[in-house]
């Protein structure tokens, strides 16, 4: 009997001790959350004998920072996605990306008359945009054509996912550009807002009307005609700011090397509190390393000395654009290869980065001194980060 009372108290012990560890595990994890600092170096500190508390750690919404955005420089679905599957066999979008794109298109496309008529062109379309599955928005894109031969919803969406040419997509977006200009259809003035299927008519043909001039300015950046690629993506930018046409405007600016237009786009978006983008940020950088021509091998020790004020700058931008999105550089510099650009891209994420690098590589290879300067600071920014 004592013998089994020992084991009893043994085995209770053993539960106590766990438990105990169990709870100084949890709260130096609160602490690692909370204070950022590690309860047991805390302890080591000694503050806990004067019962200094270290500060608490503001816990602002930091993941708002890595929201998931529409690419405002992505691919068209058959003239650029599908061709690269029938090459390689292999899909560049998942299933994943192609939800969120018809979540996209149903908020922007769909209004709240489209029920009112079962079977009309509108009805068709607005199952066509809530379907991820690319064959059955075609097929339910020509069953509107159908009812509507110059439907300009269901031509944009055969522009996107059916042509197989930039070209060809070119073609079916000025069709519908002139069907939704030349009808009847009601269009609201003013710039555009995007309230989703509770929206009217003339509200959605309004962003309809936006959206095709946003496409069709890509394949006219696609197609070397610069200056209507630039005129478009102006008044796309001042009527919906939504589709961060900006971006757009930025890299076919950077193609025609009309400097000084893109620092003036960049004095417009560019926070120093606040970067919106990876665009933004590492565009900053290229014009910064521009204006300071053949620079000498720079780091990010600001304790050196016969730095100038443009280096400063320099570094200062580049510091800044890598604790925006470290991944950038490694593709810049071509450390890590990249595919395709995805649909959506997740802001400060690696996904930004590809869809940055896939467009924009171009551009940093033209100004020599901007690799160099960032190949040798790059590495040093992450560690005084």
């Amino acid at each position: 009997a004592a013998q089994m009372i020992s084991v009893e108290d043994e085995v209770c012990t053993s539960y106590v001790l766990a438990g105990v560890f169990l709870t100084l595990m949890c709260f130096d994890l609160y602490c690692h959350h909370a204070y950022d600092i590690s309860f047991f170096a805390y302890i080591r500190s000694g503050d806990f004998i004067s019962l200094k508390l270290p500060e608490k750690r503001e816990t602002t919404n930091v993941l708002s920072d890595y929201k998931v955005w529409r690419n405002p420089l992505c691919l068209f679905r058959g003239s650029e996605y599908d061709r690269y599957t029938w090459v390689t066999n292999e899909k560049p979008l998942t299933t994943w990306d192609r939800e969120l794109t018809a979540q996209d298109h149903s908020v922007m496309f769909v209004c709240s008359s489209d029920g009112d008529h079962p079977g009309s062109a509108d009805a068709l379309m607005a199952s066509a945009w809530r379907s991820s599955c690319t064959a059955e928005r075609v097929q339910l894109s020509h069953q509107a054509l159908v009812k509507d031969p110059s439907h300009p919803a269901a031509l944009l969406l055969l522009a996107e996912e059916e042509a197989t040419t930039v070209v060809e997509t070119d073609g079916l977006l000025r069709q519908a550009l002139k069907g939704l200009e030349t009808s009847s259809r009601p269009i609201s003035p003013g710039p555009v807002v995007i309230v989703g299927s509770t929206q009217t008519a003339a509200s959605r043909n309004k962003i309809i009307l936006v959206y095709i001039k946003w496409r069709l300015g890509m394949c006219a950046r696609k197609q070397g005609h610069l200056k209507d690629a630039v005129r478009l993506f102006r008044q796309v930018t001042r009527d919906c700011p939504y589709l961060s046409a900006h971006e757009n405007l930025i890299e076919a600016l950077l193609e025609m090397k009309n400097y000084a237009d893109v620092q003036q786009v960049l004095s417009k978006y560019d926070d120093l509190g606040l970067p919106k983008s990876a665009s933004i940020c590492y565009t900053s950088v290229l014009l910064r390393a521009r204006s300071a021509g053949e620079l000498p091998l720079v780091s990010v020790d600001m304790n050196r000395g016969g730095v100038t004020n443009v280096e400063l700058e320099l570094v200062a931008s580049i510091s800044r654009a890598v604790e925006f999105n470290p991944h950038v550089a490694q593709y810049l510099l071509e450390q890590k290869s990249f595919v395709l650009p995805p649909e959506h891209v997740v802001k400060r994420g690696d996904s930004e980065a590809v869809a940055y690098a896939f467009h924009h590589l171009r551009h940093w290879k033209q100004i020599e001194s901007a690799l160099i300067v960032l190949h040798y600071s790059w590495e040093s920014a992450i560690a005084h980060l």
